[in-house]
């Protein structure tokens, strides 16, 4: 607990940031403190803070646009929208890299979801979705990863096209915070957006001049799929909305990448993803179970029933870690002799090559599974069932993907039983026979 000992004053708190934020304002009586929060600026000087703004939270040109007394206004200088008397809510992804704690952004399917938030919380609520960067962190993990640098998806993934509302008049910068890392309950989010905008509890209680608001969101709290399917099939949000939100991304990239959909070749396309993960702990001879040779197992099974074929099927394994981990992923599959190993690959390339899979195998991982939502192929996903190498399940493990039609789930252990595996070489025979092989 900070106590501030400033004569006359009571103020106390539990962060080290509310605190130091209370003596810059109350105390040391800088007039201009910045909004963004981990940035520590402060400056007595309204000229030295919006250079400082533009300067260091450089953001699809938001610009300090005047100060009041209820706090910073920012300008968002794209389009015009037209203003009324009623109070216009809006939301944004802003990058948790400088823009909001100055941290790195994590990879693709971490920025991803943050990014959905934002968009499901403007479908759920009916407020404007103002498009924003996408943006990857640079891998800083002892491996040995081709794209180092921060890589923006806007443009890769055709997100620049997805419907926004786009701002030009003064808005009200506000922060939504939820628990760290954990899924918005839906009362906060109602209590922010569905209240009466002349109730004296509302976010216009201290917007003296009807400003309309831009929120953001901190703390990585997020609305996943999953628990929006679930509040879809409860009747508590609009019913078709999840399918809509996929189906969007979907045809945003399709589009994009047309040209590269049509000249795909006429072949089976078998690809395993390795959890980097789970690599790491297997060498460590942390798990209990072997998930690697749960997914090996399938490529030997697919492998040898389509001998004959190897030239039409092509076989990927994709992966990224050190040096060891990919010299044994070698090791283990070197049975295979037309294999194809995309390890350490550029994460663009390993996403197309997920995003068109015919027969896709992997255990729980964030990064396959985003690319999933863009593949019309059979996923083969092993589920946790008991406690992993850190002792407890993460709730997303145990997930399953009711949202989308071409899963097929495994409980069970390292050897996958006759009807999934059925299943699967069926589904490969179909591919086959509409491929003319």
């Amino acid at each position: 607990m900070y106590l501030c000992t400033y004569p006359d004053c009571t103020f106390s708190c539990g962060k080290l940031h509310y605190f130091n934020n209370h003596i810059n304002v109350e105390h040391i009586n800088y007039k201009y403190k910045c909004v963004f929060v981990g940035c520590e600026f402060t400056s007595a000087h309204k000229r030295n803070y919006k250079k400082h703004i533009n300067i260091k939270h450089p953001f699809n040109n938001i610009i300090v646009d005047k100060d009041t007394s209820n706090g910073i206004k920012l300008k968002y200088n794209l389009e015009k929208v037209s203003k009324n008397s009623t109070i216009k809510k809006y939301i944004i992804n802003l990058s948790k890299k400088d823009y909001v704690t100055g941290s790195e952004p994590g990879g693709l399917c971490h920025s991803m979801f943050d990014y959905l938030t934002v968009y499901i919380i403007s479908k759920i609520y009916k407020i404007g979705f103002v498009n924003s960067k996408l943006i990857t962190g640079e891998e800083k993990r002892d491996m040995l990863v081709d794209n180092s640098d921060i890589y923006f998806w806007n443009n890769y993934l055709n997100l620049d096209n997805m419907k926004s509302d786009i701002l030009e008049n003064d808005c009200m910068l506000k922060e939504i915070c939820g628990e760290y890392y954990k899924d918005f309950e839906l009362d906060l989010l109602n209590g922010i957006f569905t209240h009466n905008s002349n109730s004296h509890n509302s976010d216009n209680s201290d917007n003296s001049d009807n400003s309309d608001i831009l929120y953001y969101i901190n703390n990585n709290s997020r609305i996943s799929l999953h628990n929006l399917y679930k509040y879809e099939k409860e009747g508590i949000v609009e019913k078709g909305i999840t399918s809509a939100i996929i189906n969007s991304l979907r045809n945003l990239y399709n589009a994009k990448h047309s040209d590269k959909l049509e000249n795909i070749p006429k072949k089976v396309i078998i690809n395993c993803y390795l959890r980097r993960g789970d690599l790491f702990h297997q060498l460590s001879s942390k798990l209990d179970e072997n998930d690697l040779d749960f997914q090996l197992n399938i490529l030997n099974i697919i492998y040898d029933k389509y001998i004959d074929y190897h030239e039409n099927i092509e076989f990927n394994v994709i992966s990224a870690g050190t040096f060891d981990e990919m010299e044994y992923i070698k090791e283990q599959y070197s049975f295979m002799k037309n294999i194809n190993y995309y390890l350490n690959s550029p994460q663009e390339t390993a996403f197309e090559l997920i995003a068109k899979s015919d027969v896709l195998i992997y255990t729980w991982s964030g990064f396959p599974f985003f690319c999933s939502l863009y593949s019309d192929g059979l996923i083969v996903k092993k589920q946790y069932h008991g406690a992993g190498y850190l002792g407890e399940v993460h709730e997303a493990y145990l997930k399953r993907e009711e949202f989308l039609d071409n899963y097929i789930y495994y409980e069970g252990d390292i050897n996958i039983d006759n009807k999934h595996m059925t299943h699967i070489l069926e589904y490969i025979d179909i591919k086959l026979k509409i491929a003319n092989i």
